[in-house]
């Protein structure tokens, strides 16, 4: 596939109007915008053509954000959107951002159906009235550091129900220390504790590592 072509800029476009679309065209990071009622995708930038392996006739002839989600992740982003943006439809009042820009990892497809883990950056489109009426993501492939999983590695089910004392059970796997959640995905503990709680986390040294790096400063000296 050839470098895809940007496509035409709306007659009357103001200077910032042109220069806007060829910025986010040509943005690094692959850019995907989806309608809210309908899931179809309403626009790629170059890179995300290139990410996703589409062309833009493959684009005008219309896709949706379900093709570009691994299955067990449609239902995670469904769930997000009716969260964070169910209120401001319903009612017609303006949406309140956060503020925050929460990064998420999540395993998506490419056209040939391949998997691939990215980081996602979401962000809603709001209309004149400030309801959200689109979703706005940036994505990168990390598959780099995060390889996906391949066809011969069945998912395993993460079961979601308390122990015997009453606890909840939480999956970790011995071997990376990685924890399932119950959408079958297997995260680090910074992502695994984000999806849980919502909450960002930082690094303060604990007492016993503050000691353990001291030790090992001192014996180098």
């Amino acid at each position: 596939m050839g470098d895809p072509a940007p496509p035409p800029v709306a007659p009357g476009a103001t200077p910032i109007e042109r220069e806007f679309s060829e910025f986010r065209w040509f943005l690094p990071d692959a850019l995907v915008e989806a309608d809210l009622a309908s899931f179809r995708v309403t626009y790629m930038n170059r890179m995300a053509l290139i990410l996703f392996g589409y062309t833009p006739e493959d684009f005008a002839a219309g896709l949706t954000g379900a093709q570009l989600l691994a299955p067990r992740e449609i239902t995670r982003a469904l769930e997000m959107i009716r969260e964070r943006a169910a209120t401001s439809r319903a009612s017609g009042e303006p949406y309140e951002r956060t503020g925050t820009q929460d990064l998420e990892e999540q395993l998506l497809l490419r056209k040939d159906g391949t998997a691939f883990w990215a980081e996602t950056s979401s962000a809603f489109g709001l209309d004149d009235a400030g309801v959200p009426t689109l979703l706005r993501t940036l994505i990168r492939d990390i598959s780099v550091r995060r390889p996906a999983p391949t066809g011969d590695e069945a998912p395993v089910e993460i079961e979601d129900r308390p122990s015997e004392d009453g606890r909840h059970l939480v999956a970790v796997c011995p071997g990376c220390q990685r924890l399932g959640d119950a959408n079958g995905a297997w995260l680090d503990l910074h992502s695994y504790a984000h999806e849980m709680t919502r909450a960002r986390a930082y690094e303060p040294r604990c007492p016993d590592c503050r000691r353990r790096a001291r030790k090992t400063i001192a014996s180098r000296v």
